[in-house]
């Protein structure tokens, strides 16, 4: 698919004259960045002050991207699985530094007796990948399995997949200090280890939506209302007629194009920034990390499959609207806690602690990870996030009378790592930084509705069709 000087719209509004800086590069990331189709929410002191979709979810047929668009996220959603094991923590079923035999006592096998929930969720577990090929067809059976033992109501919790998550050995002496990102099985692994210590031994999509879900949906800023509640799908459901796979934005893989500068002076952060987030060298272990699922022409791992399936590291669904809002439930249960919160103050205190500050493995880059394995950029301090392949990223800061979040998701992805995310992240704090300590609302909100043209002469090929 080609596209030239595509006609786009951005619409959205700014409560504030002053995040306007925030709407500029948001339009040039399409007029220079090869932008197809995304979303950006911003919320700020609980209230949320920018809101701007632009371009299109389906660019054939011209279906407009807006902030109840869904878009695979892709790692971001390691950053919902780990709330569930946050949400163990909170009811005091498991602790950090419990060691994962206790819930599963399969797992001790291979020199993996000492590993402990934190190192896991931090990637100092070292079980990147396993031996043998991951099929679609493994998946499949996996929940089958789990499906038929609810059933039967039997106590053996243990499945094919399972027993070979259990009998993995890692891939580094974990009695040297080091963690490399789990790109895929972080996620397999939380999921047992939720499996095991829920008292109803349900799924990862089935605590999250029955238990966590409500609670997040609770409202958590001065404009919050039921009317657009959080979306999340770990898998999405078979055969429900009520939901609307048109909903789906297909997503683009496009050449990417030279990062851009930013676009304000004053901004070494920024350019030391950009510089660690330089495309690394892959070692071996690292290609297998991220190609652990086996794409052969005789077993084909489906894109389209792999929506009805649970893969909780690399495959979460949401829309801007709701990942904005569950970065910012995290945020005022921390500014604002409350007893019908899910998370108090004391349990997000701990998943904040920085659990690995070094080198990682298989990026091959300096990382900063929490004992929950959020992930943490020493240059904007008292923030978290997470961010997807492709560009899709959620951020919070819990700086004392800065607070905010924000969830910005694209549908355009870049081959190598997608910048637009930093300079909207940039401008954000650049924006914030400029507002005075008597800031207040402007009565007078800017709607915004523009066309402009984006010059697109890059091949872009879809990798989603639905």
């Amino acid at each position: 698919l080609s596209l030239s000087l595509s006609l786009l719209m951005i619409k959205g509004f700014i409560k504030n004259k002053q995040f306007k800086h925030i709407y500029n590069v948001f339009e040039r990331n399409y007029i220079e960045n090869q932008e197809i189709g995304s979303s950006f929410i911003l919320y700020y002191k609980g209230e949320q002050v920018v809101k701007l979709n632009g371009g299109y979810s389906d660019n054939k047929n011209k279906t407009e991207f807006n902030e109840n668009t869904l878009v695979n996220v892709y790692s971001v959603s390691k950053f919902v699985t780990n709330l569930c094991v946050l949400y163990l923590i909170e009811n005091n079923l498991i602790d950090f530094n419990d060691k994962i035999c206790l819930y599963w006592p399969e797992f001790s096998t291979n020199g993996k007796e000492n590993i402990t929930i934190e190192q896991l969720l931090s990637h100092q577990a070292g079980l990147v990948t396993l031996d043998e090929p991951i099929y679609q067809s493994d998946i499949e059976e996996h929940l089958r399995e789990i499906q038929e033992k609810k059933l039967s109501n039997s106590e053996d919790l243990n499945t094919s997949f399972s027993n070979r998550l259990a009998e993995q050995k890692p891939h580094w002496n974990l009695n040297k200090f080091q963690a490399g990102y789990h790109p895929f099985m972080v996620g397999f692994y939380v999921a047992e280890i939720v499996r095991r210590v829920d008292s109803l031994h349900r799924t990862l999509t089935e605590l999250f939506t029955q238990d966590i879900l409500p609670k997040l949906n609770l409202p958590h800023s001065n404009n919050d209302n039921n009317d657009n509640p959080i979306e999340f799908y770990f898998a999405f459901p078979k055969n429900d007629p009520d939901f609307d796979l048109n909903r789906i934005a297909r997503l683009y893989s496009v050449d990417t194009a030279t990062p851009l500068p930013p676009l304000h002076p004053n901004s070494n952060k920024f350019e030391s920034f950009l510089e660690s987030q330089k495309e690394p060298k892959r070692t071996y272990l690292s290609v297998r990390a991220f190609f652990s699922f086996q794409y052969s022409s005789t077993r084909q791992f489906s894109p389209f499959k792999a929506r009805f399936l649970e893969i909780p590291s690399a495959v979460g669904y949401t829309t801007s609207n709701s990942l904005s809002k569950i970065f910012q439930s995290i945020v005022e249960n921390y500014i604002n806690p409350k007893d019908d919160y899910l998370f108090s103050k004391e349990t997000l205190d701990k998943a904040f602690s920085v659990s690995y500050n070094g080198h990682d493995c298989i990026l091959n880059e300096r990382r900063t990870y929490s004992k929950a394995g959020f992930i943490l950029e020493p240059i904007y301090p008292n923030s978290f996030c997470h961010s997807g392949s492709g560009g899709s990223l959620g951020f919070g800061s819990i700086e004392k009378d800065k607070e905010f979040s924000f969830a910005y998701i694209p549908n355009a992805l870049q081959k190598k790592t997608n910048f637009n995310k930093y300079r909207l992240l940039d401008a954000v704090y650049y924006c914030i930084n400029q507002l005075s300590d008597d800031y207040q609302l402007d009565n007078d909100t800017i709607y915004i509705t523009k066309n402009l043209q984006s010059d697109q002469n890059n091949n872009n090929n879809i990798i989603s069709n639905l």
